[in-house]
């Protein structure tokens, strides 16, 4: 049992840095990749064994500069899939935070990628898990999350309908 968890481990420690975003793509119907960004890391979930294509893991380095990434992903059958927006790594002993915002999806309908609409303090369309945050100012309307605290929304999805997704990520500074 030890040398499965220790080879899971080693086989997802490379795709994860000290400082990473990571985005989760649940889709229990099949969804595969289709391209991505220079820079981005893309991984099957390879511990679901058979059923590997229903979780993919897409990462890449923070940097308090704010960067637009893309990325497409093709669903294998009509369905839902899930996004959790997600931070990776420690620094000073305190967990790294991402931050996310203009969120925008073609193939598909994400509700309020701007993050615009907001209702009782949160972002309508997006679910938090556990205390993720949500920053609103005047000029910018962010998704704050952490690896135990997150963002996340289930959207519809057609088979062979190619999502691509563009997404601004920052590294939250302390």
């Amino acid at each position: 049992m030890k040398s499965v968890f220790l080879l899971i481990l080693l086989s997802v420690l490379p795709y994860v840095t000290l400082a990473d975003f990571r985005i989760n793509l649940i889709a229990p119907e099949g969804v595969a990749f289709v391209d991505l960004d220079e820079g981005l890391t893309g991984m099957q979930g390879g511990w679901l064994k058979e059923k590997k294509d229903t979780y993919l893991v897409i990462s890449g380095p923070l940097s308090p500069e704010r960067k637009n990434w893309r990325f497409s992903i093709v669903p294998k059958r009509d369905g839902f899939l899930t996004i959790q927006l997600v931070a990776e790594g420690k620094e000073d002993g305190k967990e790294i935070r991402a931050a996310y915002s203009d969120i925008r999806l073609e193939g598909a309908d994400l509700r309020n990628g701007t993050l615009a609409e907001v209702s009782s303090g949160k972002p309508v369309g997006w679910s938090a898990v556990r205390k993720a945050e949500f920053h609103q100012t005047p000029e910018k309307h962010e998704l704050l999350c952490d690896r135990l605290n997150y963002w996340t929304q289930r959207i519809r999805v057609e088979k062979g309908r190619t999502l691509h997704v563009q997404i601004a990520i920052r590294k939250e500074l302390p």
